[in-house]
């Protein structure tokens, strides 16, 4: 998939040595990175934000998260609840505090709209599309 045209990007790493520099992608598009590092049976997150996006939760006690087996896998899914919510709280920040991002999102998202209708609906039937976001 072609890295750039997400608000969000989960970057994973099987090492605890590589980091990743933010920089190094060029996107109009990407506003926060959550990275995750393997680290034996736990996962290590940290994630990180342009300027323009404030903070959003769920909080992050420390500069680094650590995950344990029970978390990661177990039955409760404390993981996999914590990493959603963040990713989802990250787009939210990010769409609320750059207008622009916002905007070029919108026509992204109105010209899927418009394939798809002229795709899946009959010419008879189509009306004007309107979206509102």
């Amino acid at each position: 998939k072609h890295i750039g045209n997400d608000v969000v990007v989960i970057v994973f790493y099987d090492d605890l040595e590589t980091s990743l520099a933010p920089v190094s992608i060029a996107s109009q598009f990407i506003n926060v990175y959550v990275v995750v590092r393997e680290w034996g049976e736990r996962y290590v997150v940290s994630v990180c934000e342009r300027n323009e996006v404030g903070g959003f939760g769920p909080e992050m006690r420390e500069k680094e998260m650590v995950f344990g087996a029970e978390e990661i896998w177990g039955e409760a899914g404390v993981f996999r609840e914590w990493l959603l919510t963040k990713i989802v709280n990250g787009e939210r920040a990010a769409y609320q505090s750059c207008g622009i991002l916002a905007k070029r999102i919108r026509k992204t998202r109105e010209m899927l709209l418009e394939e798809l209708v002229s795709k899946y609906v009959p010419a008879q039937e189509r009306g004007s599309i309107s979206m509102s976001v």
